[in-house]
């Protein structure tokens, strides 16, 4: 089950969310609905860990009874697919595809996995290089 409980989300000590709180059983769909600027994406990026720095959170996030909101965003294993095609700026092309392989492919394998994909995609030996996104954060979109 997801849980979010008791999360306010505010910008430039202005909320945005106040109080919000549900829970999302297995097999079920909640949608979440709002205008523009509303802060949809703004918590989809707070449930992720990819919240940008000029958002203050608070509450709390549960996947499976595992709390994630003190997680670093790779080990809190929730995906989120956006309208626009989203990577984390803060990873380097590299450390986004690991994000995508299984917790089981370790070591050694993981990298041969990375450099594989990349070589697929006809990037293989160029130097690690950081996502830029293409619009900036706060563009509206959430």
């Amino acid at each position: 089950m997801l849980t979010v409980n008791h999360l306010t989300l505010s910008v430039r000590r202005q909320p945005l969310l106040r109080e919000v709180a549900f829970s999302v059983a297995p097999g079920e769909v909640l949608t979440l609905m709002g205008p523009s600027g509303s802060g949809k994406s703004t918590l989809f990026a707070w449930m992720i860990g990819a919240l940008s720095g000029d958002f203050r959170a608070r509450g709390e996030l549960w996947l499976n009874e595992r709390r994630c909101d003190t997680l670093p965003t790779e080990h809190r294993r929730i995906g989120i697919l956006f309208q626009d095609p989203l990577l984390f700026d803060h990873f380097s092309v590299g450390q986004n595809l690991q994000l995508a392989l299984p917790e089981n492919v370790r070591g050694e394998a993981r990298k041969t996995a990375v450099e594989e994909a990349l070589s697929r995609a006809g990037l293989a030996g160029l130097r690690p290089a950081r996502v830029r996104p293409r619009s900036p954060a706060g563009s509206g979109r959430g």
